[in-house]
């Protein structure tokens, strides 16, 4: 993109010499030194992505001369993107590099594509990296699309010997104005650095709104109320304790959520790439544990009649924890290629390029070995029964290729604990079991279908299959059979294993949850189909707190 001259080029200063400062919103996203993309990453939730606009070797600017230490009208590498999160421009990142020095380097820009440049550099120990600066960036220095005054950015320059990047990123408006209901927002969550205000899909940063005592004026707040946009609504309230941005998820807003994910980042500080691992096993998204866990409970407590060992208690968890984290590694090694062209997974480590393929397998296999050791701890036909899971396990990612029922696989394999915990609490395997397996299979390819009606788009470009294909306009009416099926199975193991009052109150409960998944897809929207996903775990919770109430009130 063509840059004007300028007669008075911005200054880039400190954090020190920057006079105003800005709100502490602001300053933090500007001055925390932590990665950019890791924390676009953590607040889109995985809905991170980047797109380039341009690449290639050009003529440099005069400032971008100067700082590389070059004569004017040097040549150099030049690098355009949007990083963006949920398809929405978040922020405008403008690399360069001298070609006198980038030439003979060793690193291929030019197969960046759509991975980060900053996970790049962020990875590469080699890397030295200067001190952060920030200016308000001359729009006429921004794509149209997102160009607008007085928008913040910040730059940085990492070095290696004599090689040096400068990497400057403005962060841009979101997109589109909503209206969204007086309700909605008096019931969001407060964030005081309103000029940083964080949405589901997008970064405002602005401090021309603020009164003589840095509050936001009352045009301001009706502003940002327009503003809102679908996936979250974001409040102003200056007396709330700010948020600290990187961990602010739009889908986990209690503190404990925050907390846990948190934790699992602070992680980088014992290995810089510790917080990718993190994301591939997806111990970022819980979600897939307690969808596992659940089913493997119910088993385990009905085998046991209410009085589980705590030995199996903890192989069983344990092992839930340690072979869901498994699939996901194998799950994203086979869809390494398919990834990167779908909107909500292209910036999974696989894809983006953060974890080679061989050390995603040999994470798999020391996942895969831990749980084994723990199934030595159960009895021989547990141990069998294992092999027919990690079978189920490994071949399930490469489904999607061949046929059009993954789900059923994966209902399978998801369903795998419980024969296993009849076997390792009684030695034996009633045929009432089966009444459990069968339902929570019924049970799981529905939620999954709901999980790929979120995909539906990208997975038809691509020519992925599953059952949201396979349905089409009938998708959300047989979901609602499969669910009702499941109920009838959980019914009929039931009357069989004798259980009572309260474990019905828990499949009405996991019903009422059916009905409110099948009302919020009726337009099949995206994000309403993936919510609807992510809701069974409520369902199977309601379950198991009737399962354990129902033996524990005997």
């Amino acid at each position: 993109m063509p840059h004007a001259a300028l007669a008075h080029p911005p200054r880039w200063l400190t954090n020190a010499q920057l006079h105003p400062q800005p709100c502490a919103g602001v300053r933090d996203w500007l001055f925390n030194e932590d990665s950019l993309t890791r924390r676009l990453t953590a607040l889109s939730h995985d809905g991170f992505s980047v797109s380039p606009l341009q690449e290639g070797w050009q003529r440099l600017r005069a400032d971008e001369c100067a700082l590389l230490g070059v004569a004017d009208g040097s040549q150099g590498w030049v690098r355009e993107v949007y990083l963006r999160g949920h398809g929405q421009p978040w922020v405008f990142a403008r690399s360069v590099a001298a070609r006198s020095v980038l030439e003979g380097s060793g690193l291929n820009l030019a197969e960046l594509g759509s991975r980060s440049l900053g996970e790049l550099l962020f990875s590469d120990r080699a890397f030295d990296r200067g001190e952060l600066q920030a200016c308000r960036y001359p729009a006429a220095w921004l794509p149209a699309e997102v160009r607008e005054e007085r928008l913040w950015a910040r730059r940085s320059c990492f070095s290696r010997g004599r090689l040096v990047y400068w990497w400057p990123r403005c962060f841009c408006r979101p997109f589109g104005r909503r209206r969204v209901s007086r309700r909605r927002v008096r019931t969001t969550i407060a964030y005081s650095g309103y000029p940083c205000c964080l949405s589901g899909h997008g970064v405002l940063l602005r401090d021309d709104c603020m009164d003589a005592g840095g509050r936001a004026t009352q045009e301001a707040k009706a502003e940002y109320a327009l503003r809102v946009e679908p996936l979250v609504a974001v409040s102003i309230d200056a007396k709330a304790p700010p948020t600290h941005a990187s961990s602010y998820n739009p889908r986990n807003l209690h503190g404990d959520a925050l907390m846990y994910t948190r934790l699992l980042q602070s992680t980088t500080r014992l290995h810089p790439r510790a917080w990718d691992f993190i994301q591939l096993m997806r111990l970022d998204k819980p979600i897939g544990i307690y969808l596992l866990l659940w089913p493997t409970l119910w088993a385990l407590w009905v085998a046991a009649e209410g009085v589980p060992s705590a030995k199996n208690l903890f192989i069983f968890v344990a092992g839930v924890i340690l072979m869901r984290a498994a699939g996901c590694v194998i799950n994203d090694y086979a869809d390494r290629n398919f990834d990167g062209h779908v909107s909500r997974t292209r910036a999974r480590p696989l894809a983006s390029g953060k974890i080679k393929p061989r050390e995603a397998l040999v994470l798999f296999v020391v996942l895969v070995a831990m749980s084994f050791v723990l199934v030595l701890f159960t009895n021989a036909t547990t141990i069998w029964l294992s092999f027919g899971g990690l079978a189920l396990a490994a071949c399930y990612p490469f489904m999607k290729r061949y046929t059009f029922y993954p789900q059923v696989v994966l209902g399978a394999a998801f369903s795998w604990g419980m024969p296993m915990a009849f076997t390792a609490e009684t030695g034996s395997l009633p045929p009432e079991a089966w009444l459990l397996y069968i339902a929570n299979l019924l049970w799981t390819v529905a939620y999954d279908t709901f999980y790929a009606m979120a995909d539906r788009e990208d997975d038809l470009k691509i020519g992925v299959k599953s059952t949201a294909i396979l349905f089409g306009d009938a998708d959300r009416p047989i979901i609602v059979i499969l669910q009702g099926l499941a109920l009838l199975c959980l019914l009929l193991a039931g009357a069989r294993f004798e259980l009572g009052l309260y474990f019905h109150l828990g499949l009405l409960v996991a019903a009422a949850c059916f009905a409110w998944e099948y009302h919020s897809t009726r337009a099949r929207d995206p994000q309403a189909c993936f919510k609807a996903f992510l809701h069974n775990h409520w369902a199977g919770l309601a379950i198991f707190v009737g399962l354990v109430a129902d033996y524990a009130l005997r």
